[in-house]
């Protein structure tokens, strides 16, 4: 269980969130015929009884409107109309994200002691998911995840490409990271399952990775260092769409 809880050991990665996006109808007046009285055309009708709500008619105040008429915008009007227009009633509805899964990844660059010779270059992929009930390990420690990180609104496990780079940095696959999702940014922790000398048990702790980072919704990109500054880390996530 250790092994396969060490939780980014050395880099933990980090992942972001954020509110789905509404749906949005595309929203048209027909002629702007009031069905009482209808003003078409700049005429003035009586009653109308015809049941019909389109404008572009010349209406005679019988309410013997058939629902044919011309219409100010040329086409044809079947006399049902709903309120989105004589556009065949089309409506649009945008993707949203899918924040059960993200895909994303992390490029490292490691630099030499003088600070500015690059001595190694390498990049990994990861893919998140979304840990619940249905997790393995979810009554052991989701509850003490949510203790280490009580801002956190989500918790992830990481799968890795790679268990290292550039030879000398390790990091456990999978790891475990938790989100903290705020308006228009996102906070990432490194969730670490770490043995506690004073109660002889692992507990779970959490390590902020990014706070504050830009989220659109849809991703993020972050940065970090490591190794006292001489491993430089610039990673991203991004969700897909439903």
């Amino acid at each position: 269980m250790l092994s396969l809880l060490t939780l980014l050991a050395c880099s933990p990665p980090k992942i972001s969130l954020d509110s789905g996006l509404d749906d949005r109808t595309i929203d048209g007046t027909d002629g702007g015929a009031t069905g009482d009285g209808s003003t078409d055309g700049g005429a003035t009708g009586g009653e109308d009884t015809g049941g019909s709500t389109d404008g572009g008619g010349t209406g005679d105040g019988t309410g013997d409107d058939t629902g044919d008429d011309t219409g100010v915008g040329g086409g044809t009007d079947t006399g049902d109309d709903t309120g989105v227009g004589d556009t065949g009633g089309a409506t649009g509805t945008e993707p949203e994200p899918d924040y059960s899964t993200f895909y994303g990844g992390r490029s490292f660059v490691q630099y030499d002691w003088d600070g500015t010779t690059v001595v190694c270059e390498e990049r990994i992929e990861e893919v998140g998911t979304l840990l619940d009930e249905d997790w393995e390990l979810y009554d052991d420690y989701y509850a003490d995840a949510e203790a280490a990180c009580p801002t956190c609104d989500s918790f992830y496990e990481v799968s890795l490409s790679a268990d290292s780079v550039c030879g000398l940095y390790f990091m456990s696959n999978p790891s475990y990271i938790g989100i903290d999702i705020n308006t228009a940014t996102v906070d990432v922790y490194a969730m670490n399952l770490e043995f506690d000398v004073w109660s002889w048990d692992y507990v779970v702790t959490s390590t902020a990775l990014t706070e504050g980072a830009d989220f659109d919704g849809w991703g993020f990109e972050y940065s970090y260092d490591d190794w006292f500054g001489y491993m430089v880390i610039d990673g991203w996530a991004e969700f897909p769409g439903e």
